[in-house]
């Protein structure tokens, strides 16, 4: 990854400095998906009336990152998918407008775990996770890792958050090789200017 790809991730991860303000909740899942391992984050916050939870998933086997909007209540969890910006920009303009129980991933929650299906008109596909991370208002101490929906072809970049009290920073980002699953880079948005904190 030369000087030009780190300077854009660096421009990148400047500019999301202010989209998160309304951080509440990350968890983050691993699991199986049908027979295919999958890693999941999912963000809770208020988003509208009818959504309060965000979040992105990937196979093991891309690693490209797939967005995730959806409703989480007590007990269940409903995840539509964005595959482009175009898809992400009708959840961001219309959410209150989507039947989310409409989307592929009906999970229901129990402790730690998520269990349920992910389907469309043509198949459906078992899904348990098991929870490996969490950061919260009552749990803000240590780092969990975010991956961004912003990737190259080859790369997949993940934010390494660290929380403290009443906020959140971006401590490293990994740049990942997509085929080989191995850190190619570790950036320091630090030395970039950026000023990543959320409240």
């Amino acid at each position: 990854m030369g000087f030009r790809q780190v300077a854009l991730a660096s421009i990148f991860l400047c500019s999301i400095a202010g989209a998160n303000q309304s951080w509440y909740q990350v968890e983050n899942y691993a699991g199986t998906l049908g027979e295919q391992p999958v890693y999941v984050s999912v963000q809770q916050y208020d988003f509208s009336k009818n959504s309060n939870i965000r979040g992105v998933y990937y196979y093991d086997k891309y690693r490209s990152p797939i967005a995730l909007y959806g409703i989480k209540t007590d007990s269940s969890i409903s995840l539509c998918e964005a595959h482009n910006r175009v898809e992400q920009e009708k959840y961001n303009e219309s959410s209150d407008r989507v039947d989310f129980t409409r989307c592929p991933f009906q999970l229901t929650a129990e402790n730690d775990v998520l269990k349920g299906v992910w389907k469309n008109e043509r198949r459906q596909y078992p899904v348990a996770l098991r929870r490996t991370a969490i950061m919260s208002p009552t749990s803000v101490q240590g780092t969990i890792d975010i991956p961004f929906l912003g990737q190259t072809e080859k790369h997949l970049f993940i934010g390494l958050y660290e929380a403290a009290y009443n906020n959140v920073t971006i401590d490293k980002v990994r740049v990942i090789d997509k085929a080989s699953g191995k850190t190619l880079q570790v950036i320091d948005p630090n030395l970039y200017g950026c000023d990543l904190v959320f409240i």
